[in-house]
């Protein structure tokens, strides 16, 4: 057996090649939905920063999307309690924050938290009042779409192309197996 068409009159072989192509046709369909639902655009949560240090830049932009900053609210405390400094640092970047203007956000602000204890304020209403109005930045739950349909498309085109080539691969390996040559004649 050295061609393949006398390949092709043993039944097996036929079964073979309807198995196979089935097989690689179920693979490009998992791997499309797989990357659809991965990239397809949908509106996910995020964080917008808005910049008001100097209420003049009017700069804004997405904590996650923007500046990869990922803020997670711990327990009760306010967006502004659960930054890391880290998170802090990226924030005042983005928004061209100096260092001083961010210190002296938080002097008036302990100045304010001292005089309104003094005056019994409770712990809630001070909070609302520096988050609002004495940080150098405001920070909003806002959403953000995710993915897009150009994503899917690209991806899923590059998946097609891996799984026929992979496929292909395959096929000239079996070739060599069974016939002895990687690209056997087809006719005697």
């Amino acid at each position: 057996m050295k061609t393949i068409s006398e390949l092709n009159n043993k039944w097996w072989y036929r079964l073979v090649k309807v198995v196979f192509i089935g097989f690689a046709l179920f693979c490009m369909v998992v791997s499309v939905f797989i990357i659809q639902d991965d990239n397809k655009p949908r509106q996910v949560k995020d964080y917008k920063i808005n910049c008001i240090a100097d209420y003049t830049n009017k700069k804004s932009f997405f904590a996650e999307k923007d500046a990869d900053t990922y803020i997670y609210k711990y327990g009760t405390d306010t967006v502004y309690q659960s930054l890391s400094e880290d998170n802090k640092q990226k924030i005042r970047n983005n928004c061209d924050i100096s260092k001083e203007e961010a210190d002296t956000a938080t002097t008036k602000a302990i100045a304010y938290i001292t005089q309104q204890e003094n005056l019994g304020a409770t712990k809630e209403d001070i909070q609302n009042y520096i988050n609002d109005n004495m940080r150098p930045y405001l920070i909003t739950e806002d959403y953000v779409t995710k993915g897009s349909y150009i994503k899917v498309i690209s991806y899923s085109l590059l998946s097609i192309l891996a799984i026929l080539l992979v496929a292909e691969i395959i096929r000239r390996v079996f070739y060599y197996i069974v016939l002895g040559s990687i690209r056997p004649k087809k006719i005697q």
